[in-house]
């Protein structure tokens, strides 16, 4: 079952730090993972999570910042 999170919601599926597999929908309103838990790296080397493999797409942290194809 997959999952989708809305742009507003500030969570790593969002992230333009995220790693994980994750797709956008035509009108770039909302990120899909298949799974809240789909596990991807930390990109970002500023937050306490960088290069963490484990960082699930339901996860948030202080350093987020908005993906750059969503709306």
């Amino acid at each position: 079952m997959s999952k989708q999170f809305t742009s507003t919601s500030k969570v790593c599926a969002n992230c333009e730090f995220w790693g994980g597999a994750r797709t956008f929908n035509r009108i770039r309103k909302c990120t899909e993972c298949e799974s809240p838990m789909t596990k991807g790296k930390c990109l970002n080397k500023s937050s306490g999570w960088a290069n963490s493999p484990g960082k699930q797409a339901d996860s948030n942290c202080a350093k987020w910042q908005k993906w750059g194809v969503l709306k």
